[in-house]
């Protein structure tokens, strides 16, 4: 994984594009996906991170370190789930 991060922020710098810790970086598509298809590539799997489960990767952020923004996000998510009713 170290080699995969540090391929795709090369490539992200050699096409100018910032840092994937910069917040003006749009995340999921100009980081996770690429970084994603390299490591699996890399360990010969197919890739099992797709975009749809990027969320996942939440439960392994310490809770400081989750941006607000994305925390109201994601419980607004939850409060609209809990509301669903199932189809009859």
């Amino acid at each position: 994984m170290r080699e995969a991060i540090k391929g795709v922020t090369q490539a992200l710098a050699v096409l100018g594009k910032p840092s994937p810790w910069d917040p003006d970086l749009k995340a999921g598509d100009d980081f996770l996906e690429p970084l994603f298809r390299d490591y699996f590539s890399r360990i010969e799997l197919p890739n099992l991170m797709a975009k749809k489960n990027f969320y996942e990767l939440v439960e392994h952020l310490p809770d400081g370190e989750i941006d607000p923004e994305i925390r109201e996000k994601l419980d607004a998510i939850v409060a609209v789930a809990e509301q669903a009713k199932p189809m009859t």
